[in-house]
């Protein structure tokens, strides 16, 4: 007679994390989940963030041979490490240590096992329930809305990360508001809807050209800390919980209104579009790099790049049509983010692709994450970009689509930078990634998002 299987604290970690999405683990193995090896541990963090983030699961990386590393966010230091001394408490630690990732903008955290993973065990422990996608919303948040002569809503990545992105375009049409969403967040809406006012964040001008100083009310949905430098805009800034957002579509009528073009959208489309129109012999502008490559990857593929310049013109200028077209980080030293998300997604689903961009800062290691895709049957199409004029429109368009189709894997591009001042003419200085001109902002490593401006 078969004995019954007995459950060990490696299992029933196991089972945790697979109810919270978890399939696969990178850096060193752990029992019970396949295995994508990273000897760089800051790399296997990165894997495992962008894991965490591109399939809306719980990323785990193990970090050592009793330590995982459980992450959503990208440059992420954990909130908090749990030690487990108590096998039986192998299973509640790593429940609530894999519940608090799964919180929207809330980023990672650490579990280390001082017991045997091989030590049998009671049983599972009890799911705790996630974050509810339907909450009522306080009564003076009501009465803000309701009473606002106007009104603009600020979306941040906590809206996608909570799959609070229909509820969004109920509420938009609902009250017929512009939406500015950050870089964390593009694709919530279509470029060319009405209510898409633009990206903002970016840059210190961004906030103000968007109307957000002028507006009576901000309504700030799943915003995250490191994209939102604070300004005037704050005093009138009210945090939403994006589990809110579809019970007040239903509270909050507005009859139909127009929703203004804000200068912001328009000094970047003399920016942008007047790139498109670029012929096949002019050297590359970056914009018409990003213009190349939304075009080029098809319905199902994706872009992503590493902060930088790269990044920028990604965010800035990246025509999105859908959520997660598009993916760059907010936290500065994430170098590798845009070959890790391309190895992620080639896991995930091979037929789809990702083109990672990035600049020579983050050549080696995406030189390094390609062969970790190699072993595992992915191949990573890469772009560096470098500052020059040394690579025309039609070449780009020629490598692009080389690249989509698997005939290209790394390609050097020179790409005219310089460009870039246009952008802080319109603009201002760059303050994405603690840039060197950026004014003074607050702690962009808190994972919890902003401070409350209720």
């Amino acid at each position: 007679m078969r004995s019954a299987a007995v459950d060990t604290v490696a299992s029933v970690v196991t089972a945790v994390l697979r109810r919270h999405g978890a399939s696969r683990v990178f850096g060193d193995s752990f029992p019970g989940f396949a295995h994508v090896e990273v000897a760089d541990r800051r790399l296997a963090a990165l894997c495992a963030a962008a894991d965490g983030q591109r399939t809306g699961s719980v990323g785990v990386a193990c970090t050592g041979t009793r330590m995982l590393l459980l992450t959503s966010l990208p440059g992420e230091v954990p909130s908090f490490t749990t030690t487990v001394h108590d096998p039986e408490m192998a299973g509640p630690a790593v429940e609530e240590a894999a519940a608090f990732v799964d919180v929207p903008s809330q980023g990672a955290t650490a579990v280390v096992f001082e017991c045997d993973l091989a030590t049998p065990v009671s049983g599972t422990s009890a799911v705790q329930p996630r974050t509810s996608l339907w909450a009522e919303p306080d009564r003076d948040v009501v009465e803000r809305c309701l009473t606002a002569e106007s009104a603009v809503v600020l979306a941040g990545p906590g809206v996608v990360r909570s799959g609070q992105v229909p509820a969004l375009h109920d509420l938009a049409a609902s009250a017929c508001l512009g939406v500015l969403n950050t870089w964390g967040a593009k694709g919530v809406f279509d470029w060319r809807s009405r209510h898409h006012l633009a990206t903002g964040g970016l840059q210190r001008d961004d906030f103000r050209l968007a109307g957000l100083d002028d507006t009576e009310l901000v309504v700030c949905l799943g915003v995250d800390r490191a994209e939102t430098p604070d300004g005037p805009w704050t005093e009138r800034a009210l945090d939403v919980d994006p589990a809110q957002i579809g019970p007040l579509s239903e509270l909050w009528k507005h009859s139909a209104r127009e929703i203004p073009v804000v200068p912001l959208r328009r000094l970047l489309a003399e920016v942008v579009q007047g790139a498109w129109a670029l012929g096949d012999r002019d050297v590359l502008h970056p914009a018409k790099a990003v213009q190349h490559l939304s075009e080029g990857i098809g319905p199902r593929g994706s872009v992503a790049a590493d902060p930088g310049p790269a990044g920028l013109w990604l965010a800035r200028s990246f025509a999105t049509r859908r959520v997660g077209d598009a993916s760059i980080p907010a936290r500065p030293g994430t170098e590798g983010w845009a070959a890790a998300c391309a190895l992620v997604d080639g896991l995930t689903n091979p037929a789809a692709g990702t083109v990672a961009v990035v600049d020579e800062r983050g050549e080696d290691i995406a030189l390094e994450l390609c062969e970790v895709g190699k072993r595992h049957g992915v191949g990573i199409p890469v772009l560096v970009w470098k500052d020059g004029k040394g690579t025309t429109v039609g070449e780009h368009a020629r490598i692009v689509v080389e690249l989509v189709s698997g005939q290209r894997e790394l390609t050097h591009l020179e790409v005219d930078l310089e460009r870039t001042g246009d952008l802080v003419e319109a603009a201002g200085p760059v303050v994405a990634w603690d840039a060197p001109d950026a004014p003074d902002s607050p702690d962009s490593g808190s994972p919890s998002g902003p401070a409350s401006r209720r």
